[in-house]
């Protein structure tokens, strides 16, 4: 009987591989960053401290971050994962006061604002999903995969709280500890969406538009 070998060279096989894995992964990704000088400054925006007369409502370093823009090409996506990632470099803090955990807070849709008041869903300072009041007690980088642990829909606005946290033994609890310098955070925080389209071709589909708002 006569067999017939229909085996690719290794390298063609290998190519081939290779491109079906990469086809099989592309997923449009997009990250965004902001650090410690585009926080707003102001009250821990965490529901559980304003409603627990047991915990000092400490100051926090505020942030929110919009949902990417889509360019064309996709369509009404939904996330696969959300990788929050707060990069500490520094914790700075009087004697007293020194090792207090600091809270990394997440939050959706809460408006920023010194007067916003809502629930948060994750503590990346804390490891794991769902676990809260640990904090981080000194630099380092943290991340967590909120997708996993909170579904995040595509439109949502993400906010993300840095708060340092001064109602723990022998730190004197402190509303304003971040205003008063008692203690400051360096930090940077980056958002890693994943969505479940592959990336875009470039679109050939836009027309151009006049400019007809008088301005050069």
């Amino acid at each position: 009987m006569e067999v017939f070998n229909f085996s690719l060279p290794k390298k063609i096989l290998f190519l081939f591989f290779v491109a079906l894995s990469a086809t099989a992964t592309a997923q449009y990704t997009v990250t965004v960053c902001q650090d410690v000088n585009d926080a707003l400054i102001g009250p821990d925006r965490n529901d559980f401290v304003h409603n627990n007369a047991a915990f000092v409502v400490n100051e926090g370093y505020l942030h929110n971050f919009d949902p990417p823009t889509f360019p064309c090409g996709i369509d009404n996506p939904t996330v696969t994962s959300l990788d929050v990632e707060i990069n500490i470099t520094d914790i700075t803090a009087s004697t007293e006061c020194a090792g207090i955990p600091v809270f990394g807070n997440v939050l959706l849709n809460c408006p920023l604002s010194t007067t916003s008041v809502c629930p948060i869903i994750q503590d990346v300072l804390t490891t794991g999903c769902n676990n809260f009041g640990g904090g981080a007690t000194a630099p380092g980088m943290y991340s967590l995969d909120v997708d996993t642990c909170n579904p995040i829909p595509n439109d949502a606005v993400i906010g993300v709280d840095v708060v340092p946290s001064t109602d723990f033994p022998d730190c004197p609890s402190n509303t304003m500890a971040i205003t008063d310098g008692t203690v400051s955070v360096t930090y940077e925080i980056c958002l890693t969406f994943v969505y479940n389209q592959d990336e875009p071709a470039p679109c050939d589909n836009t027309v151009p538009q006049p400019c007809d708002d008088g301005n050069p």
